[in-house]
């Protein structure tokens, strides 16, 4: 990352206080409080809505970008960030075969685990 890319990451981090953590209180108050008795169940509790909400619209957007279209069918692949949904067209200039309901990363992550 850039020092000026940085720099406006960090700009826009410091401003979330500044908005009241709204994104964070929707998902605290979304989160049952039985999930978040303990520090490790909050870093679970975090993980898990960032996961589900949070990753899927960045990695959206990534793809958006990257494939230049957003045109053809949605359908779903699953990843090491989230629950993604591209089109045909975008999975095709991504590389990713017809039918294929995983990410090359997650299945790497997967093959190497059964080894």
């Amino acid at each position: 990352m850039t020092p000026e890319d940085k720099e406006l990451l960090d700009i826009h981090v410091k401003a979330m206080p500044a908005a009241g953590y709204a994104y964070a209180k929707i998902l605290y108050k979304n989160t049952p409080s039985s999930k978040i008795e303990t520090f490790e169940c909050i870093e679970t509790a975090v993980r898990d809505q960032v996961l589900e909400h949070v990753s899927p619209k960045i990695a959206f957007f990534f793809v958006g970008e990257k494939t230049g279209t957003t045109k053809g069918k949605t359908r779903t692949i699953r990843s090491c960030v989230a629950k993604i949904k591209v089109t045909n067209k975008q999975a095709s200039r991504l590389g990713i075969e017809t039918y294929r309901r995983f990410s090359p990363l997650l299945e790497k992550c997967c093959d190497s685990c059964s080894i």
